[in-house]
């Protein structure tokens, strides 16, 4: 496996944007970027409605866990009604409750908070540094994004797809290209499934980092090409001044 050599720059201008972080508490949620190639694992945004039943998290839970529906990510006050539920019932230290308190949190554009559980955890799933990760670079702090992928990776964390995607997403926003070889070279050497995702995040990757040969090179690779695929190869050719 490729020994790990790049570090942020934690000289950049994320620092200013890291005292915002840690400030603002948002009480309405905020709408969250993404890029062509960025997918999660809790992409799902939608509201649930009378005519369709909220989903559980019995589906993440273990057997001793409770059955609370996960809060909606567009309605924060009913979520945070829900996290005091969870505390007063005594499930506020299951791993699994957190988790997802941690998604909710992040996709809500309240990092704060989303930290504070996350940081409260005594046992840290994949899922739970997911939701972290993806929170920081989906809300723009790819620094933090990247900073916290480095934590994960010496906590001997397994990554999985939602891990990769997330941090090539945090790469692309913040020019870190050394980062995106070792994770490409980690995906090869480590013999990682390759797929249209990961490819397409590779592409968009190295695009915004200004190497539109080696976005090309993955891109000429596929077998299999989508319409993020193809997108961000094209936006990839605009961007870097090759339009024509």
């Amino acid at each position: 496996m490729a020994k790990l050599s790049w570090k942020p720059n934690t000289t950049t201008t994320a620092s200013s944007s890291s005292n915002n972080l840690h400030s603002t508490t948002h009480d309405e949620p905020t709408t969250l970027s993404s890029s062509p190639a960025h997918v999660s694992n809790f992409s799902n945004r939608s509201t649930p409605t009378s005519s369709s039943p909220a989903p559980t998290a019995s589906s993440l839970s273990s057997p001793s866990s409770p059955s609370y529906p996960a809060p909606p990510a567009q309605s924060p006050t009913l979520g945070r009604a829900v996290h005091c539920h969870t505390l007063v019932r005594g499930y506020g230290l299951d791993s699994f409750v957190q988790a997802v308190l941690v998604a909710f949190y992040a996709k809500c554009g309240d990092l704060r908070r989303a930290r504070k559980v996350f940081d409260e955890m005594n046992d840290r799933t994949v899922v739970a540094w997911n939701s972290m990760i993806s929170g920081y670079e989906q809300n723009g702090f790819s620094e933090e994004a990247i900073g916290l992928f480095h934590r994960m990776r010496d906590s001997g964390v397994e990554f999985d797809l939602a891990t990769l995607v997330s941090v090539l997403a945090a790469c692309a926003q913040a020019g870190a290209l050394e980062l995106g070889y070792w994770v490409h070279d980690w995906i090869r050497d480590s013999g990682f499934s390759i797929n249209v995702v990961i490819d397409s995040s590779l592409i968009n990757m190295y695009a915004k980092c200004g190497n539109v040969r080696k976005a090309r090179k993955v891109f000429d690779s596929m077998t299999y090409r989508n319409i993020v695929s193809w997108t961000a190869m094209i936006s990839g050719y605009g961007i870097n001044g090759y339009g024509r």
